[in-house]
């Protein structure tokens, strides 16, 4: 192996990427550690306020204790190496432009490795999913007036096109559009159903629409057939400040934007070959999984490979 240099140009480099959404949903956290731990506020369901206390008695006064959360992470790698054998730097004009290339894949691949992490932490719940086959407009309805009267946030709907796109066909959708500003058009054809008009005949504040590559092809068994209704968490707000979903916690290599992995290279003297890393130390942490509403709206994938 030859000398290891760090590459703050392929970190920088602009790479062309797909909308990922997993961020939107767990906002990635920077420690300056591998491991330690970190605090939260947990979710908690509604107390009873004391009412009519004989204050000429000194009546007890209830009383609430709310303890502090804490819990632990520990980062693990993600890597993605891409590699070159000397006879085909020709094909990229030199050395320079062959790490250009092999910088650009490896960093698309540390993000779509990230983004599959998430798809499958929200669309593969640890119990069974909410069941909305038989009807799955009414059951978003009903799932998101509980979200809204659990937490302060945007509250969006996180689908692969697939879904999304199938979603757009149901009978009561097509009718409820036609109050959305779109009643002039053929509803039947999905493509007049923008994002807007269907958060809007939804009731929820956005949507949020994965790559099919990753939030549908991606996941296994029924999973491919899940929606999840989420309350997107601030970035900026500390956890321990507000509860939250949860965090894609990474070690944190500098103080730079490009802090959440670093890029190498080196020569393999072995195989005789140029080498690109792409590496990283990521947890991906669950807060508070109630704020998570994973529904089935579809019944087309076997449930074999799925919880």
């Amino acid at each position: 192996m030859g000398e290891i240099y760090r590459r703050p140009d392929l970190e920088a480099q602009e790479v062309s990427f797909p909308e990922f959404i997993g961020d939107k949903i767990f906002p990635f956290w920077g420690k300056p550690q591998i491991a330690g731990e970190y605090y939260y506020q947990k979710y908690k369901a509604d107390v009873a306020a004391q009412y009519n206390r004989n204050t000429a008695t000194l009546a007890d006064i209830d009383n609430n204790i709310i303890a502090a959360n804490s819990d632990t992470f520990s980062c693990k790698e993600v890597r993605s190496r891409q590699s070159m054998g000397y006879t085909q730097l020709k094909g990229y004009y030199d050395k320079e432009h062959a790490d250009l290339a092999m910088g650009r894949l490896a960093k698309r691949a540390w993000f779509n490795k990230i983004e599959l992490m998430v798809a499958d932490k929200v669309m593969n719940p640890a119990g069974a999913p909410i069941d909305g086959t038989a009807d799955p407009v009414t059951t978003i309805d009903t799932q998101v007036s509980i979200l809204r009267d659990m937490g302060v946030g945007r509250i969006a709907l996180v689908t692969s096109n697939t879904n999304k796109v199938a979603l757009k066909r149901n009978e009561v959708i097509i009718e409820r559009m036609k109050s959305t500003g779109l009643g002039a058009y053929d509803l039947r054809e999905i493509r007049n159903v923008g994002d807007y008009n269907l958060a809007a005949a939804l009731g929820v504040d956005e949507i949020l629409t994965g790559k099919d590559e990753i939030w549908h092809g991606g996941l296994t068994g029924a999973d491919k057939d899940n929606m999840a209704l989420v309350i997107k968490p601030e970035e900026e707000i500390d956890p321990a400040e507000a509860y939250q979903i949860g965090r894609l916690i990474y070690f944190r290599w500098a103080d730079s934007e490009a802090d959440k992995f670093i890029m190498e290279s080196w020569h393999w003297n072995l195989k005789d070959a140029e080498v690109v890393d792409a590496k990283g130390l990521i947890d991906l942490k669950v807060f508070n999984p109630e704020l998570i509403k994973v529904i089935r709206v579809f019944d087309d994938n076997s449930d074999s490979a799925s919880n």
